[in-house]
């Protein structure tokens, strides 16, 4: 007995009976048909149908004119039929009902299906800078588990599901490839890849980006500006902890722009007699010249006036005059002096005094003293210049003496006096820092010296500044004050 049937009655002669039983019923009688209240799941009533029986063979009748004259509101769930005068069966009719299939960036291969139907939905291929993303699926009107989808095993754009007794609309989700765009001064490179990406181009979602920025001449990087779905974006890089104009960050899934900020570099304006290097170039800035120098570069200076000794540095930053612990001098020679490049314009001017004679040892002793007792020194007009002439003392004779050179600096000065001694070993037995420990004579000598207040040392640093040169009238000084002192026999007298 089909269930569609056992729900079904028919009212005879006001007494109710179930279509799968049978009665004898007279012509002509009227028969009221009534279908069941609720269609079986996934169906829907649609009609009679009637059948007529004989000897047991059942053949449904067909014909629309006899159908017409045996049944009336046959569309209807309750129907009346007219006996006629021959066995006759009636049945309700019901079909499948079918539920639409809404696909959006795929095909199906059915837009109707019944409940328990398969359906098969796939997807459209990415267009350029385009990738998809996944499929959602609504029955009616609401979003459904992933697991209602069945990915094909062997074709990943394909997805099969069981048709639901609702509508469905299945769609496969595509989204645009993020773009890079990069600023001027800016290269850009994919990890494990040397080629730069061009701007503009579309990046992957989750790849690693290297970024370097390059300052045009006469400027320098300050900053990062990036854009991350048209806003800005704070902390987004992660810059080198060595090197400030590299970066990297990971593609997110929006748009990225990033600029790097320049600014020009800070000057230098060097005055004249002073001429200066930069560390990283081998070029000398000259004397009176303005160049644009990077903030942090090291800078050496260094002051020459022929016919003039050096006195002093000014230096102004922004057009402030610094303490005189801006520049950093070089331990042995006071004309040579460094400083690191600030964020601010910087002027620097060295000052000169006129001074024929060299200008004294500054940690040797005092200039005072009968000079005329160690040098009678004439100066006299000529064409080269000054000229001084040593007479009348033993300067003179040791200057003169074949073999025994003028001497030139602190060391030099220390072991002449050392050697006409006799050479004798002074008290203390420390060696300054500044002397090669090997060198015994040069230790000796210039402790010695010191010991017999010729010469002074710097004590606080344990040095002696053997390379400052030495004039010739220090050394006529400290000469004729060794001599003073009796350190010398008669005849180097």
């Amino acid at each position: 007995m089909d269930s569609e049937k056992a729900v079904a009655t028919a009212e005879i002669n006001g007494e109710l009976n179930q279509l799968d039983s049978t009665k004898l019923i007279a012509k002509d009688t009227e028969v009221t048909l009534k279908a069941a209240d609720t269609a079986p799941e996934g169906k829907e009533f649609k009609g009679w149908k009637l059948y007529k029986v004989v000897n047991g063979t059942e053949t449904e009748i067909t014909d629309k004119t006899e159908l017409a004259n045996l049944l009336k509101n046959g569309t209807e769930t309750t129907a009346t039929l007219t006996m006629p005068a021959y066995n006759v069966k009636a049945e309700p009719y019901y079909s499948n009902i079918p539920y639409n299939i809404t696909p959006v960036n795929c095909t199906v291969d059915k837009t109707e299906a019944a409940k328990g139907d398969t359906v098969t939905a796939t997807r459209r291929e990415p267009e350029a800078n385009e990738r998809f993303t996944g499929w959602t699926v609504k029955v009616n009107g609401v979003e459904q588990d992933p697991t209602f989808l069945k990915p094909d095993a062997d074709d990943p754009t394909k997805v099969t599901f069981t048709m639901p007794d609702a509508n469905v609309e299945v769609t496969a989700n595509f989204k645009g490839i993020p773009t890079l765009n990069i600023g001027d001064h800016v290269t850009a490179n994919i990890k494990d890849s040397d080629a730069p990406v061009p701007s503009g181009s579309a990046v992957l979602e989750n790849t690693t980006v290297h970024l370097t920025a390059t300052a045009p001449e006469g400027q320098h990087f300050i900053s990062w500006t990036v854009m991350v779905g048209g806003e800005k974006a704070d902390n987004f890089l992660t810059q080198d902890e060595n090197d400030p104009t590299k970066a990297t960050f990971t593609m997110p899934d929006k748009n990225v722009e990033v600029k790097a900020n320049f600014e020009g570099d800070p000057t230098l304006n060097i005055g004249d007699h002073v001429t200066a290097t930069i560390e990283g170039s081998d070029a000398s800035v000259p004397s009176g010249s303005t160049v644009p120098v990077p903030k942090n570069k090291i800078v050496h200076l260094t002051a020459t006036a022929p016919g003039q000794h050096f006195i002093s540095w000014t230096v102004k930053v922004n057009g402030v005059e610094q303490d005189p612990t801006f520049l950093k001098p070089d331990a042995d020679d006071p004309t040579k002096v460094t400083f690191t490049m600030p964020d601010a314009n910087v002027e620097v001017t060295a000052t000169f005094a006129d001074d024929p004679i060299p200008e004294p040892d500054p940690v040797g002793p005092s200039d005072t003293g009968n000079i005329q007792g160690a040098i009678s020194a004439v100066v006299i007009g000529a064409a080269a210049g000054a000229i001084i002439y040593e007479a009348g003392t033993g300067i003179y004779r040791v200057i003169n003496m074949p073999g025994i050179p003028m001497p030139s600096n602190r060391i030099e000065l220390a072991e002449l006096l050392w050697e006409h001694a006799g050479k004798p070993e002074p008290v203390s037995t420390a060696l300054y820092s500044d002397i090669d420990e090997g060198d015994t004579d040069a230790q000796k000598a210039a402790r010695w010296a010191v010991e017999q207040d010729l010469m002074k040392d710097d004590a606080d640093n344990n040095k002696f500044h053997p390379a400052f040169p030495v004039s010739k009238l220090r050394t006529c000084l400290t000469w004729n004050a060794a001599k003073e002192k009796g350190l010398f026999d008669k005849t180097e007298e």
